[in-house]
């Protein structure tokens, strides 16, 4: 189908570039500098929570908006600030897991085999929610010349039930993503 193919066509280079991508810039740049990588996901921490806040009051200009805004924004420089000192001995900490990550390529190999299982669980319970939806005994369906039919659900408290298994598939992906994640660390 079209879709499978863009994901072949798409998906397997950009996931090949971004392998080597990252192979590269772990293994040559960021062990000899270290301290402007530290530094810099500081120093673009507290610029990404600005833009964020920013944005957010520009969507919502409320007081209470702007006030938490703020908080944030405001926990988040008291938290570099407090962090600013362990820059040096964040950046020898990092240099030298770089290098010895690096001397074993087999565990960027691991990670990106354990990365994508969350991936894929997230497709396979969007799969199951999407048959939920679509399950004859859920909704009317409609037949394929029928323009102005529109997805009607059946009477009888079957919203109840879509929602309910919707918010199950939900805790499932949650609770099953979180399992994983710590499990891969």
């Amino acid at each position: 189908s079209m879709s499978t193919d863009l994901v072949i066509f798409l998906g397997v280079p950009c996931s090949a570039v971004s392998f080597f991508l990252t192979f590269i810039v772990t293994s040559f740049y960021t062990p000899k500098h270290a301290t402007f990588v530290v530094t810099s996901s500081l120093v673009l921490s507290v610029a990404s929570i600005i833009l964020i806040c920013l944005l957010l009051c520009t969507m919502f200009p409320f007081w209470y908006t702007i006030l938490s805004s703020f908080t944030m924004v405001a926990v988040t420089v008291y938290y570099v600030m407090i962090l600013w000192k362990f820059i040096p001995f964040a950046a020898t900490n990092l240099a030298m897991s770089i290098k010895g990550i690096s001397s074993n390529c087999g565990i960027y190999f691991i990670a990106i085999v354990f990365s994508t299982f969350p991936f894929i669980w997230t497709f396979f319970t969007l799969y199951v929610a999407n048959g939920s939806l679509n399950s004859e005994k859920m909704i009317k369906p409609c037949e394929e010349d029928d323009p102005d039919c529109a997805v009607q659900y059946k009477s009888g408290g079957s919203e109840v039930i879509l929602w309910g298994i919707l918010l199950l598939s939900l805790i499932s992906l949650y609770w099953t993503c979180t399992v994983m994640s710590v499990s891969f660390n």
